[in-house]
């Protein structure tokens, strides 16, 4: 990935303040790394659809490092799932019953 494209995808998520690219331009490895300045209160996005060359459309899945009290639920930082207002959504699972569905988790 090249220094545009990271700029694109930083811009998706806040300010960017730093990207981990060599003096080429390009992402060192298959990971890229942007430091970005969020507006923490507006969720997280898991990922984005990134336009390519050859016309295709690929989704890019975003981590976080270095975020502390997430919410789970709402995807909010600043409190956590014990203290969120917002009401939970639920799915049944065979083995647990009816569980509560998060889009983030631990792995965050």
């Amino acid at each position: 990935m090249c220094r545009g494209v990271a700029e694109v995808i930083g811009k998706k998520l806040g300010r960017v303040l730093q990207m981990d690219i060599d003096e080429q331009g390009e992402a060192k490895g298959s990971c890229l790394r942007i430091k970005i300045e969020l507006d923490i209160k507006r969720p997280l996005l898991r990922g984005t659809m990134l336009g390519m060359k050859d016309g295709s459309r690929d989704w890019i899945s975003f981590s976080y490092e270095k975020v502390s009290y997430f919410c789970f639920r709402c995807d909010i930082i600043g409190h956590r799932v014990n203290e969120c207002h917002v009401d939970p959504e639920w799915y049944v699972d065979e083995k647990k019953g009816l569980v509560e569905l998060f889009r983030y988790g631990p792995w965050l």
